[in-house]
């Protein structure tokens, strides 16, 4: 995944990597995984709603209020 946002941002040039940028955020992301993995209680969410069948975009994160 990093590999891939790289190739973007250095097709997108430097507007990419503004803060609001999606893009942006993805090549952080990419970069950071492989050092700081998600939570238990994070993984244990996402797990459950993939096995009930939720769909994950419509589902709020724990203690999130609408």
């Amino acid at each position: 995944m990093a590999r891939i946002t790289r190739t973007a941002l250095t097709t997108c040039g430097a507007h990419a990597l503004f803060k609001t940028g999606l893009l942006e955020q993805l090549f952080r992301d990419g970069a950071s995984a492989p050092i700081m993995s998600p939570n238990s209680d994070a993984s244990l969410s996402n797990l459950g709603s993939l096995e009930l069948g939720l769909d994950p975009c419509e589902v709020l994160p724990p203690l999130e209020k609408e």
